[in-house]
């Protein structure tokens, strides 16, 4: 299989919202070798330009569902549409929940695409990430640093 891309969606001046964007830094931090990084705020055309030509994504954002603040949601997208939950849930939803079904609809979607949605519970302006946030995005990293995804 070809190269692995990993992006994260997220917004560093919105608490847990920078969670996407945590894991990231920390896969960066540690030189993983063939691992293509991408950060995004989760815009429905970026987001299918960083994934084109890739056989193998996947995207970390953050949801809201009402579960455990660190929740983690997987969600294999190559197989069946997201939920549509997931686009009231999500602070960037609906640009990724648009994104993959134009580029399922254009056939333009990788043969993998897993969606990895965290449950969040801190989105105020100005606030860093909680710690439950911080530990759950380091425990994801290394999930992906060992390639158990």
């Amino acid at each position: 299989m070809g190269r692995t891309l990993i992006i994260g969606v997220g917004n560093r001046d919105r608490g847990d919202d920078a969670f996407g964007l945590l894991v990231i830094d920390g896969l960066r931090e540690a030189s993983v070798p063939d691992l293509d990084l991408f950060q995004s705020h989760g815009d429905a055309a970026e987001l299918m330009n960083a994934w084109a030509g890739y056989d193998r994504v996947v995207v970390i954002d953050v949801c809201r569902s009402g579960a455990p603040t660190g929740t983690i949601f997987t969600f294999p997208a190559q197989e069946r549409p997201l939920p549509a939950s997931l686009s009231s849930q999500s602070t960037h939803g609906f640009g990724l929940v648009h994104a993959v079904e134009m580029a399922r609809a254009l056939g333009r979607l990788p043969k993998e695409l897993t969606v990895y949605a965290v449950e969040g519970g801190n989105f105020t302006l100005g606030e860093p990430p909680s710690a439950i946030m911080r530990q759950a995005a380091g425990d994801l990293m290394q999930k992906f640093a060992q390639r158990s995804f």
